[in-house]
C-alpha cells in the first residue's frame, strides 16, 4: 500500500507541472501577441496603405510614412515610436476620402443636371477634391471677368460648399502661350487675376473669405501636353480644390 501511495504521490506531482508548464506557455503566448499587436510592420503597413491609395484612385502615394525607415530584422535600432499616431492618420486620411467621394457625387450629380459634364470635371487627388472649370465657361479668351452665364454653376458650388467647413483654394491655370496687354503683361497676372474674381465671387455670394485662398500658376501646371490646340484648352482652366483637413492645418497660420 505505500508503495502505490507514494506511486499516486509522485503522478499527482507530475500532473501539478504539465498543468503549470501550460499556464506558463500561455501566459508567455499572450504576452508575445500584445508585443505584436503594438509593434506595426512598416512594410506590409506601407503595403496596405498603397492598396488603399489605389482603390481610392489617389495618386498621392503613401505620405503619413514619407520618412519613416523600417527596421529590418537583425537591425539594432529602435524601432520608431509614434505606430499608433501614423495608423490615425490613415484612418483620418480614409475618413476625408469617404467625405470627398459623397462630395464628388453630389457634384457630379448637379453637374449632369446642369448638362455641364464636358467643361466641368471632378476628381479626386491627394489634395482633396477639384472641381476644374475649362476656362471658357467663366472667361472670354484673355480676360479674367466672369462670364454673367458662369454665375449659375458657380452659385451651385457655393451651395455646396456652404455645406462643409473644409478650406477652399481657387487655382488659375493658363496655357503656354504668351499674352502681353496693358492689363495682363503676362499669364502670370491672368491666371492670378481669374482665380481672385472666382475667389471674389465666392465671398460675394455667401463664402467666408477666411477658407478661401487664390492662386495663379500660369502655364507651369499643365495637366497635357501644350503641344495641340485641345492640350492647350485643357490647360487653361481654374480648378477649386476642397482641401482635406488633415493637409489644411499644416499650412502656416492655418486655424483649426
Amino acid at each position: 500500500m505505500a508503495r502505490k501511495k507514494k506511486a499516486e504521490e509522485q503522478s499527482g506531482g507530475a500532473s501539478w507541472l504539465n498543468t503549470y508548464a501550460d499556464m506558463v506557455t500561455l501566459v508567455l503566448t499572450f504576452f508575445v501577441l500584445l508585443y505584436s499587436m503594438s509593434s506595426i510592420d512598416v512594410q506590409k503597413f506601407s503595403a496596405m496603405a498603397q492598396s488603399m491609395a489605389m482603390n481610392f484612385n489617389l495618386t498621392g502615394g503613401t505620405g503619413i510614412l514619407e520618412g519613416y525607415t523600417p527596421v529590418s530584422d537583425g537591425d539594432t535600432r529602435e524601432e520608431p515610436s509614434g505606430n499608433q499616431e501614423t495608423l490615425d492618420e490613415l484612418l483620418q486620411y480614409m475618413r476625408e476620402t469617404e467625405q470627398m467621394r459623397e462630395l464628388q457625387n453630389e457634384f457630379n450629380e448637379m453637374l449632369a443636371q446642369n448638362q455641364l459634364q464636358d467643361t466641368v470635371n471632378v476628381s479626386l487627388d491627394e489634395r482633396g477634391l477639384i472641381i476644374r472649370f475649362q476656362d471658357s465657361i467663366l472667361f472670354t479668351s484673355g480676360s479674367a471677368d466672369l462670364l454673367p452665364q458662369s454665375y449659375a454653376v458657380l452659385n451651385e458650388v457655393v451651395a455646396m460648399l456652404q455645406g462643409i467647413r473644409n478650406h477652399v483654394r481657387v487655382e488659375g491655370h493658363s496655357d503656354n502661350i504668351p499674352i502681353n496687354t496693358a492689363r495682363y503683361p503676362s499669364n502670370w497676372e491672368l491666371s492670378t487675376s481669374r482665380s481672385t474674381n472666382v475667389v471674389r465671387f465666392l465671398i460675394n455670394n455667401g463664402l467666408s473669405s477666411d477658407r478661401l485662398s487664390a492662386l495663379g500658376y500660369a502655364e507651369f501646371r499643365p495637366v497635357v501636353s501644350n503641344d495641340t490646340s485641345e492640350g492647350r484648352a485643357k490647360n487653361r482652366r481654374v480648378d477649386i480644390v476642397i482641401i482635406r483637413d488633415s493637409l489644411a492645418r499644416q499650412e502656416p497660420g492655418m486655424m483649426e
